[in-house]
């Protein structure tokens, strides 16, 4: 319990949770901008999969 406790003082006594949440999204954003088109490619193949599921849990 105390190592656990030690833990959470330390991350929030370094904002580690908070950078580390900045980092991720900062790289998440540069992996999308680099494979836009790729994903958008993706992304409309998959619309009428995402349509069909949309309209099966409407009617639940």
């Amino acid at each position: 319990m105390k190592v656990a406790t030690a833990d959470v003082a330390c991350k929030g006594r370094t904002n580690a949770v908070g950078v580390w949440f900045g980092v991720e999204t900062a790289h998440r954003k540069s992996l999308n901008a680099k494979n836009e088109s790729a994903l958008g490619a993706a992304f409309k193949t998959k619309e009428p999969q995402l349509a069909a599921a949309a309209a099966v849990n409407s009617t639940e």
